[in-house]
């Protein structure tokens, strides 16, 4: 059964290229097996003014101006990250003994150690970038006072918004050494908000079947 061939109307179509269009088209090309006549149709995006119109604006004051200023967002956002460390040690130092069972105990202290490698990148990648050497950080918060689970709660929501912050920092960096770093240490705190989400499911199912009178909201 012959569906096209060489002298039907879809071989003598003759077919424009049209910016206003989504796609361009490439001529058909048929192929005969078996008797049977096959046609394929490629589909090419068209090249736009606009391409040039974005080469041009590369090039361009504002255009570097822009870039500027997001990187000078990101270094500030790094900067104050890594004057939270002490803080941020402190607030996992009193999740770890507000934890009864080992497996939570373990959990925390790896999201902690992680936390001590994230500040250590982020030094680096801040010293990189400007040749600063961030000081030490320093307390400024006492320890948390909240319940077990009130404070698994406040790390998971931590997480998830440190991840957000992360990627805001990783679209500014200039080179893909930083880059990678900054992806590096978003996939961690990503991973880190799903451990803190079965922590919070666990502890909250436990504190349910036990009848405690700890809040569980």
């Amino acid at each position: 059964m012959e569906y096209f061939n060489e002298n039907s109307y879809f071989n003598k179509a003759q077919y424009q290229n049209n910016t206003n269009n989504s796609f361009t088209y490439e001529p058909m090309e048929f192929s005969n097996q078996d008797n049977v006549t096959y046609y394929t149709t490629n589909f090419k995006k068209p090249n736009y003014e606009r391409d040039n119109f974005s080469s041009e604006y590369r090039n361009s004051e504002n255009y570097f101006l822009i870039k500027q200023n997001k990187l000078d967002e990101a270094l500030e956002m790094i900067k104050n990250s890594v004057m939270d460390e002490l803080n941020d040690e402190m607030f996992y130092s009193a999740l770890i003994n507000q934890a009864i069972e080992d497996e939570d105990k373990e959990i925390i202290m790896s999201i902690r150690d992680d936390e001590m490698k994230h500040n250590r990148l982020l030094r680096d990648v801040y010293y990189s970038l400007t040749g600063i050497t961030l000081p030490q950080s320093k307390q400024s918060e006492v320890l948390p006072t909240n319940s077990y689970l009130a404070n698994l709660k406040k790390a998971l929501f931590g997480e998830i918004e440190a991840a957000n912050k992360y990627r805001k920092i990783m679209s500014a960096m200039p080179d893909r050494k930083n880059s990678s770093i900054l992806m590096e240490i978003m996939i961690d705190e990503i991973g880190h908000s799903g451990k803190f989400n079965f922590l919070v499911g666990k502890n909250r199912f436990n504190m349910l079947s036990k009848d405690t009178n700890e809040p569980t909201d």
